[in-house]
């Protein structure tokens, strides 16, 4: 004889226990989906950021330096003055990038652009986009400039060319992807690294 008491499971009840488990279970399964799914989106955007500098020179002024710097799985773009004596970096603003930036530069006016998304956007010194057009905005000619770097044991051996002549030959442990200068004359130059790092040279 089967006990009715108040303590006793009906069948009733274990259908209804099992369902309010079984919505439970999947609960928990699609939120750690959606979480999982999130995680990657945020993975791959940053993986997707590639690093890069530029830079705007003028006479009798600071130099300004515009990179994009990873640090703590995020990936940013800072703002620096350079002081042209001293070469002293003190950074003006920064600001994390949200969606990857495909290029960056400074136009003849000085003003810093970026391509995002198929468009390019201006920006301001505290990094707020105040205007934006289809074509890309003419920049400061560097193109006459050209780095070539061959890895050899480790070493890279790297060559600032400008037409036929070589603005500077160095050795580094890490591979440069991208330089630009820092002074009117072109007689110093920052190297930024695969890797994040950077560094000052000159030709001498």
């Amino acid at each position: 004889m089967h006990s009715t008491g108040p303590f006793t499971e009906t069948n009733q009840t274990k259908r209804i226990r099992y369902t309010i488990v079984a919505i439970s279970i999947c609960s928990v399964v699609l939120a750690f989906m959606v979480q999982n799914q999130l995680l990657l989106s945020m993975t791959k955007g940053q993986e997707d950021q590639q690093l890069m500098i530029t830079s705007s020179v003028r006479p009798n002024a600071m130099t300004k330096v515009a990179m994009i710097k990873n640090k703590d799985n995020q990936s940013f773009l800072v703002l620096y003055e350079v002081d042209q004596e001293s070469y002293k970096f003190t950074t003006t603003s920064f600001l994390e990038i949200q969606t990857p930036i495909n290029s960056i530069l400074y136009d003849q006016q000085n003003r810093l652009w970026i391509n995002q998304q198929k468009k390019w956007y201006q920006l301001n010194t505290s990094l707020e986009k105040i205007d934006s057009v289809d074509s890309p905005p003419v920049n400061l000619d560097n193109s006459e400039f050209k780095l070539k770097s061959t890895k050899k044991e480790n070493v890279y051996k790297t060559v600032l060319q400008h037409n036929s002549d070589i603005v500077w030959s160095k050795t580094f442990n890490s591979n440069p992807i991208q330089t630009v200068s820092l002074n009117e004359k072109q007689g110093v130059w920052i190297v930024l690294f695969e890797d994040g790092e950077t560094k000052i040279v000159s030709p001498t």
